[in-house]
């Protein structure tokens, strides 16, 4: 196991009053399947530069959408260079909170001044905190978590670790911040003392035990049970094209274990050219998810710059 290193600047001494689940989905996602129906429902344009989506909550009648803006790419070392397998490149992490519509109601950045660490991950929502990772653009790495207050849209560091951080749950019947590592290959779970603060001799790490989907984003949904969503791009074909095959996975992160995946088999058109458009998997970006009078809902933020938001129903 990494060591890990911590710097806590807020104990999370409000946590108990403030954890609040997503109700009533998790019982109608071990019904869903290869055959389910995916029905759209409605859709809308963000009205700014959403540059590379990453976590996405629903709050209320808003949203909130982590995403990385690139100043300056990544290049990759023909040898690993201490541990790691590119340069940091630059750039900024956004925390977008937006309406119904589109549009934007606040910009916060996050991670300013703290060097290589800029590239937010997945997102959750407590009831009252967004928790946000940020962490350098390569794995192995590093990362600070924030939490924002949707109160005053003020963010606190939470922790840092020695590791790339990448999506995190947040979950009150075990007291603990679940995130998961470039890729999802490692899971980590920080146990939560009686006064909230994680408790960093206590930190688990257990290995992903499926390679389904890179999580790209994951959320707390009800007991011990999280959604998480991702993608995995399958090389290999004789066309030598790269396939997008988008997904779903119910998860017990206190148990180490998968409970159910499936495809999610819906795509949006990115039109490349008029006569060569291509095709990007809905699970590429972020998701969040809802109960809608019984029926699930998903949105999607599957593009980056110019991005939709794509609202489906399922069953």
């Amino acid at each position: 196991m990494k060591s890990i290193s911590f710097a806590l600047a807020f104990g999370l001494s409000t946590m108990t009053t403030t954890l609040a689940a997503i109700p009533n989905v998790a019982a109608e996602l071990p019904k869903l399947s290869r055959s389910s129906t995916w029905t759209p429902l409605s859709n809308f344009k963000l009205q700014f530069n959403s540059f590379h989506p990453q976590g996405l909550v629903k709050v209320g009648d808003v949203y909130y959408m982590s995403s990385v803006e690139i100043l300056e790419g990544t290049q990759r070392y023909p040898q690993p260079q201490n541990g790691l397998d590119r340069s940091a490149g630059k750039g900024k992490a956004h925390l977008f909170k937006f309406d119904g519509t589109g549009k934007l109601l606040a910009d916060i950045v996050l991670a300013t001044g703290e060097g290589d660490v800029y590239h937010p991950g997945g997102i959750d929502f407590d009831g009252r905190y967004v928790y946000v990772p940020v962490a350098e653009y390569r794995p192995n790495s590093n990362a600070i978590v924030y939490r924002v207050d949707t109160t005053t849209d003020q963010a606190t560091e939470v922790l840092r670790s020695r590791d790339h951080l990448g999506g995190v749950v947040v979950d009150p019947v075990n007291r603990a911040l679940h995130l998961v590592s470039w890729g999802a290959r490692r899971w980590y779970s920080w146990p939560l003392d009686a006064g909230g603060a994680p408790v960093s001799s206590a930190v688990k790490m257990q290995a992903n035990p499926m390679s389904y989907i890179d999580y790209q984003d994951c959320h707390h949904l009800e007991g011990e049970l999280s959604l998480c969503g991702g993608v995995a791009y399958l090389g290999g074909h004789p066309t030598k094209s790269s396939f997008g095959l988008g997904g779903l996975e119910l998860v017990n992160f206190n148990e180490g274990r998968v409970l159910s995946s499936f495809p999610v088999p819906l795509w949006e058109t990115v039109p490349a050219s008029a006569s060569d458009p291509t095709y990007r998997s809905m699970t590429t970006n972020p998701f969040t998810v809802w109960n809608d009078r019984g029926s699930l809902t998903f949105a999607f933020a599957p593009h980056d710059d110019e991005t939709t938001i794509y609202l489906y129903t399922v069953k």
